[in-house]
């Protein structure tokens, strides 16, 4: 299973996928000022919610438009997942 992570200066997009099919869309509110341990705790609450095995997770990517909550949306996912993410900023091209 692939965790991808959407920042969005709104709204982060989680979305667990399994080949061709999405398992999981779950929406979380982006904020500047939460910690890494605060998005750890809504991370392993939406993953539990949906009954998402964290050690089912085979990847990770991370997407953000917002550079400060990158750091603080990528450790979490290494905390609860155990894997190290791909990361793509908005201004890559």
């Amino acid at each position: 299973m692939i965790l991808a992570i959407d920042i969005g200066n709104t709204n982060i997009v989680l979305g667990c996928m399994e080949q061709d099919r999405i398992l999981v869309e779950a929406r979380m509110a982006t904020d500047l000022l939460k910690t890494s341990d605060q998005y750890c705790v809504e991370l392993k609450n939406l993953l539990s919610l949906y009954e998402i095995d964290p050690k089912a997770v085979e990847g990770v990517i991370i997407s953000s438009v917002v550079p400060p909550v990158l750091n603080s949306c990528n450790r979490p996912q290494r905390i609860r997942c155990g894997r190290s993410a791909r990361l793509r900023r908005g201004s890559e091209a």
